[in-house]
């Protein structure tokens, strides 16, 4: 079974060796996907992902503690909705300070999945069960990163 799972999750990216650098940072966050595909400068490019890890570890921090207080599933259905929102308005902008702001509300907004998210599961599905159930959610996150 080990062998057929690490075919399954490595194929995408041997398939076509000329797009195995553009596909490298899905390798890591699923969350980065976006910017994969601009026309930009790769400057540019590998500016925004650094915005998109500098606002992660602030989302990360600011989202946990505000889960803590007015409730973690609420954090994390606010933090989806933002993103859908920052993904509607990156579609519609053509200036670097667009880019910029979507790097720093993807990155904010996506760092509850990291902190808020396997709160969420403990309370949804107990916490003797946790370690099967955020192992089946983030092997989701890795195999979505690689489809296309």
């Amino acid at each position: 079974m080990g062998i057929w799972y690490l075919f399954i999750i490595l194929w995408p990216m041997l398939r076509t060796p000329a797009c195995l650098p553009s596909k490298a940072p899905t390798t890591t966050t699923t969350l980065t996907t976006p910017f994969l595909s601009l026309t930009h400068s790769l400057y540019i490019a590998a500016w925004a992902l650094s915005v998109i890890g500098g606002a992660s570890t602030l989302g990360r921090v600011l989202l946990g503690w505000c889960g803590d207080s007015v409730g973690h599933m609420r954090v994390l259905r606010v933090s989806v909705l933002a993103l859908a929102v920052a993904m509607a308005a990156w579609s519609l902008t053509s200036n670097m300070a667009g880019i910029y702001s979507f790097a720093f509300a993807w990155g904010f907004f996506a760092g509850a999945f990291i902190s808020v998210l396997p709160v969420v599961l403990a309370e949804f599905f107990g916490a003797d069960r946790m370690a099967s159930v955020s192992g089946l959610v983030y092997n989701g996150f890795a195999i979505g990163g690689f489809l296309p």
